[in-house]
C-alpha cells in the first residue's frame, strides 16, 4: 500500500463511527484506515457527536444547523455521505449546491432509499431525484438501489457503481480477547452457537425488520429441540425502548438462558470466529456486512431471501419460520468440513478507484 500522502486533494466522510458496532459503522471505521493508508487524506464528520478532531474525527452535534453549518463550512474537496436519513440527504444537497466548488457523493447502505422515495410526497421526491442527479458518484451496495437510482430517478448510469459494504477485518478486529468475558464464557457452555445481530423497535410496515418474533421462537426451539447449541444476537441499538423491554420481558418469561443479548458493543468479527451458523431474518436489507464478514471467515450462512443474498447462503422465504427453523438445523447439521465457502470479493480497490476517480475529477 502506498503510505506517501496525496496533497493535491482532501476527502471528507460522513457518518457514524463504532461503537455500535453496526454494519455502516464497521464499513466506516474500516473505509477510514484503509484510504489513509493508501494515501489518501481523509477528515471524518462524525454524526452522533463524539471523536477527537486530532485523530481526524470531528464530532457533530446531532441537529440540522450543526448539520448544514458543518456543510457550509467544511474545507474538504469532496463530502462522500453515509446517510440513513435521506431528508438529510436532501439537506446535504441543498448545501452543497451552494458551494459549486465542492464535490460530493453518497454511499447507498440499504433499500430504504427507494421506499423514502415512493411514499414521499412530490416536492420531496423532486429534491431527493435532483440531489442524486448532481452527484459525483453514488456507491450501491446492490443492483436494486442502481436500478432504482437510473431508471426512477435519472442518475446517469456512468455516475454509480456497485460495490457491496464488506471491507475485511483487521487483525486486531479479529482477537479474542476483543470478546467480553460474560459473553466467552455463554458461548463456551454449548457445542454450537449460532449468530445474528439488530436493531431493538426497527419497524417496517407492521413487521420488526430484524426478526426478533422469530429468534424468540427458535431459542426456544433449540432449548428443546437442540440444547447443546445456544443463540446470541448483537443489539446495535434501541430505536424503541418499549419493544426492548418486551423482548427482555419474553426472554425471562420463557426462561431462554440458551439465547443471549449483547448489547455491549466489541468488534463483532472476533465472536463470528467462534460462530457456527450466522443468522439473518431480516424482512428487508441493503447488502449485509455481517453476512459477508461470515461467509470470509468460513461460517455459515442462512438468511432470508428479502433482497438477493450471496451464493454460498443458505436462503428461506421471508417472513417463514418453519423454513428457516429448518435451514438453521441442517445448517448445523452439516460438517464444516465438508462445506468449503467462496471468500467474499473484499471491494478495496473498487471502493478505493471510485473515490480517487472523483477526488481527481475536474470541476
Amino acid at each position: 500500500m502506498n503510505n506517501t500522502q496525496d496533497e493535491t486533494s482532501r476527502l471528507a466522510i460522513w457518518g457514524p463511527s463504532c461503537p455500535p458496532y453496526g454494519g455502516v459503522s464497521v464499513h466506516i471505521f474500516r473505509l477510514l484506515e484503509i484510504l489513509r493508508s493508501n494515501g489518501i487524506q481523509t477528515t471524518l464528520y462524525e454524526e452522533n457527536g463524539k471523536g477527537d478532531p486530532s485523530q481526524g474525527i470531528v464530532p457533530v452535534k446531532k441537529s440540522a444547523i450543526a448539520f448544514g453549518r458543518t456543510l457550509l463550512t467544511f474545507p474538504e474537496d469532496v463530502m462522500h455521505f453515509h446517510l440513513s436519513n435521506h431528508t438529510a440527504s436532501i439537506l446535504a444537497s441543498l448545501c452543497l449546491s451552494l458551494r459549486p466548488k465542492k464535490r460530493y457523493l453518497f454511499t447507498l447502505h440499504g433499500d430504504s432509499v427507494i421506499e423514502f422515495h415512493r411514499k414521499a410526497n412530490a416536492i420531496m421526491r423532486r429534491l431527493l431525484g435532483s440531489g442524486f442527479r448532481r452527484a459525483d458518484q453514488i456507491i450501491c451496495v446492490n443492483d436494486r438501489i442502481q436500478e432504482f437510482l437510473t431508471r426512477e430517478i435519472g442518475v446517469e448510469s456512468s455516475r454509480t457503481a456497485v460495490i457491496p459494504a464488506y471491507l475485511p477485518p483487521s487483525a486486531a478486529e479479529l482477537a479474542s480477547s476483543n470478546i467480553p468475558q460474560e459473553v466467552s464464557a455463554f458461548v463456551n457452555c454449548f457445542d454450537q452457537v449460532i449468530g445474528s445481530h439488530g436493531w431493538y423497535g426497527f419497524f417496517d410496515s407492521g413487521n420488526h425488520v430484524y426478526g426478533f418474533e422469530h429468534l424468540v421462537k427458535l431459542a426456544e426451539d433449540l432449548k428443546d429441540k437442540r440444547p447443546s447449541a445456544c443463540l446470541y444476537t448483537m443489539v446495535s441499538g434501541t430505536y424503541d425502548p418499549q419493544h426492548r423491554e418486551e423482548i427482555s420481558a419474553i426472554r425471562n418469561e420463557k426462561q431462554l438462558d440458551n439465547w443471549l443479548l449483547i448489547e455491549d458493543a466489541f468488534p463483532a468479527a472476533a465472536i463470528f470466529k467462534q460462530t457456527d451458523v450466522f443468522l439473518r431474518p431480516t424482512s428487508t436489507d441493503g447488502d449485509s456486512v455481517s453476512i459477508r464478514e461470515c461467509i470470509d471467515l468460513g461460517v455459515r450462512v442462512v438468511a432470508s431471501d428479502a433482497v438477493s443474498r450471496p451464493a454460498s447462503c443458505v436462503v428461506f422465504q421471508t417472513h417463514d419460520y418453519t423454513q428457516m427453523r429448518d435451514c438453521v438445523f441442517s445448517a448445523l447439521d452439516e460438517s464444516q468440513s465438508n462445506r468449503v465457502l467462496p471468500k467474499t470479493r473484499s471491494n478495496v480497490m473498487s471502493i478505493i478507484n471510485v473515490l480517487r476517480s472523483v477526488l481527481r475529477r475536474d470541476i
